[in-house]
């Protein structure tokens, strides 16, 4: 009680200094991010309530059918004592998956199922859907529990998968790899007969299952076939590819997703792949040499830093820290423990996190300051050699010079030259299968 009525007093503070410099919105940010706002001369009072117990819609999945008439949901529902209403709606597990608390359903639910149900059911039968269910994929059933003041409270959830369709034939895909170099991958493709056609898509190892949980609800894939057969190359028959701007000594998965002659995805193939890598069985070590400090047309400043590389050093990553921060954080063992990650820690998606051969960039930094260059290398067989470390003071005033392409580092860093071209996504909103007003539960 005290709390509420410490927020009460708490609000009734802020309307006083509301009518003092004559504001006519009252708003109220929700957790999930969702802004509400009231004109306040509409408002006649503001107060708070309690409720106990659970409001709530609970769900039971009966099972699934599809057929001429469409899909077919067969399910119960309870509303828990203090449920007066709920929300129900269908989603892709991947988008479900983002939904991660009671708020975040009500808030998505209130924007794209906003139709109220106020029946309990215990065998329904859910139907007429906006678009029809894929095959051979996972969906989610969301119902959010609204109570008598028509607040979404608690979310319910039940999954399910759908069947696969039955595939015509054995649609199979032989291959044969080319030709590996440290940048390169020439494979080629050879469907058999019953393949009507199929797709081929490289991700880094391991990574197939992140990129579907990360990208699939944007994209509103439904399974890792779709997402493989959308994002790869499409052929019909024996086609011959070569991978280009690929990492050295790096380890990549290509997935081949055919189908049969009707269309239906049969089961998806994993090629294992890796590039040449450079470098020997030796300890990996470098050499670290300071350059000349300079501006670009914007005046900001930056330190050539040219780092190489011995015969054993198969790649390597380096950072520049002011001399203080790398003192304060715990030093070389710090730094170490930082450059030995196979993915820059402040920045996952980092393109040049990697680096080959002779390396001469510009890292920005400002004048009159004192900064530690520490670089890591590995050999051949993965082993880390000794951290290297380089001190430099930068001069007061910098010679005048263009910068060109930034990257990332501790401090950021400019590229010497374009490494990979690499692209971002443009990415579209969520897609979601939709319950719109055509959606109905009826008890059977």
């Amino acid at each position: 009680m005290k709390r509420i009525y410490t927020l009460l007093m708490l609000c009734i503070f802020s309307m006083t200094l509301f009518a003092q410099t004559n504001p006519n919105r009252l708003l109220v940010r929700e957790t999930t991010g969702n802004l509400k706002g009231y004109l306040v001369e509409n408002i006649d009072s503001i107060f708070f309530d309690k409720e106990e117990g659970r409001v709530a819609a609970d769900l039971e999945f009966l099972g699934y059918s599809t057929g001429e008439t469409g899909d077919t949901i067969r399910l119960a529902v309870t509303r828990t004592e203090k449920c007066v209403a709920y929300r129900i709606m269908v989603v892709p597990t991947t988008v479900a998956n983002r939904l991660n608390t009671d708020a975040a359903v009500g808030s998505y639910l209130e924007q794209k199922a906003p139709n109220l149900f106020y029946d309990n059911f215990t065998n329904a039968e859910m139907t007429g859907f906006d678009e029809p269910f894929k095959e051979n994929s996972d969906y989610t059933i969301f119902t959010s529990g609204l109570d008598k003041f028509g607040i979404s409270c608690s979310a319910s959830r039940v999954d399910f998968h759908t069947p696969k369709t039955p595939v015509t034939g054995n649609p199979q895909v032989d291959y044969t790899i080319d030709d590996v170099t440290y940048n390169t991958v020439t494979i080629t493709f050879r469907p058999n007969e019953d393949t009507g056609g199929y797709s081929y898509c490289l991700f880094d190892k391991g990574e197939l299952q992140a990129q579907y949980e990360q990208f699939g609800a944007m994209f509103g894939f439904s399974s890792i076939g779709e997402m493989v057969r959308a994002w790869g190359i499409a052929c019909e028959s024996e086609y011959t590819y070569t991978y280009p701007d690929l990492k050295a000594g790096k380890e990549y998965d290509l997935f081949v997703q055919p189908w049969d002659v009707n269309g239906v995805n049969a089961d998806m193939s994993l090629i294992p792949v890796m590039t040449k890598a450079y470098g020997g069985p030796g300890l990996a070590e470098v050499e670290i040499s300071i350059g000349d400090f300079k501006a670009n047309d914007e005046g900001r400043t930056y330190q050539l830093v040219t780092i190489t590389p011995n015969e054993n050093v198969s790649l390597y990553h380096a950072a520049v820290m002011e001399k203080d921060k790398y003192e304060q954080n715990g030093g070389d063992a710090t730094m170490l423990e930082y450059l030995v990650n196979d993915k820059n820690p402040d920045n996952p998606w980092d393109q040049y996190w990697d680096m080959y051969g002779v390396d001469n960039s510009g890292w920005y930094v400002d004048p009159s300051k004192t900064y530690i260059v520490a670089v890591a290398a590995k050999n051949i067989n993965n082993e880390w050699g000794p951290l290297a470390t380089k001190e430099f003071t930068t001069p007061g005033a910098p010679k005048a010079a263009p910068a060109k392409v930034m990257r990332n580092g501790m401090q950021q860093r400019i590229a010497g030259a374009a490494k990979d071209g690499a692209k971002q996504l443009a990415l579209p909103k969520m897609a979601v299968k939709k319950t719109g007003d055509g959606m109905k539960l009826i008890q059977k």
